[in-house]
C-alpha cells in the first residue's frame, strides 16, 4: 500500500503487521521484523524496477533464445529443451520458492536434457540454464 511519501508499506497477510528494519539500522545484515504500522521511515519501502537479470555482467539473451519445459506441471521428470546458449557446458540450476538453490549440475554437449524431479517436493521452482553471460529462466511446477 502506498504511503504519502511515495514509498510503500509491506503488510503481512497472516499478521496484518508491517515489515520494519530492526532498530532502524542502515548497515548490512540488519534484521527485518514485523511491527504495527507507525509511519516510521524504517517501515517504508521503495519498490524499484530491476533489469531482467540482476547479476552484474549478465547480458540479455537474444529473442531467438528459448527454454521449454515439458510436461509442466511435472511429477517425476521433465524434459528441458533450449536454443540460443553457446558453449561446451550449460549450468543447470533449480531454485525453490524460498530462493534456495536445491540442485545444480552441468549439462554437456546437448540442447536438451531429461531432468529427474522425483527428489523435489510439490511446489513452484525456477529453472535456470546459463552459459557464459547468457541465462534462460523458466518456472516449473511439481505436482504429484
Amino acid at each position: 500500500e502506498a504511503t504519502s511519501g511515495g514509498f510503500y508499506k509491506l503488510t503481512a497477510r497472516h499478521s496484518t503487521q508491517v515489515l520494519e528494519v530492526g532498530n532502524a539500522l542502515m548497515t548490512d545484515g540488519a534484521q527485518v521484523n514485523q511491527f504495527p504500522w507507525n509511519t516510521a521511515p524504517c517501515q517504508q519501502w521503495a519498490i524499484e524496477p530491476i533489469a531482467a537479470f540482476a547479476r552484474q555482467g549478465v547480458e540479455e539473451v537474444a529473442a531467438a533464445a528459448s527454454l521449454k519445459l515439458s510436461p509442466n506441471p511435472a511429477s517425476d521428470q521433465v524434459n528441458l529443451s533450449w536454443e540460443g546458449l553457446e558453449g561446451n557446458g550449460v549450468a543447470l540450476t533449480i531454485i525453490n520458492a524460498q530462493g534456495k538453490q536445491v540442485h545444480q549440475q552441468t549439462v554437456k554437449g546437448a540442447s536438451s536434457h531429461l531432468l529427474n524431479t522425483a527428489h523435489l517436493s510439490n511446489g513452484l521452482y525456477i529453472i535456470q540454464l546459463g552459459s557464459g553471460k547468457s541465462v534462460l529462466t523458466q518456472k516449473l511446477l511439481i505436482n504429484r
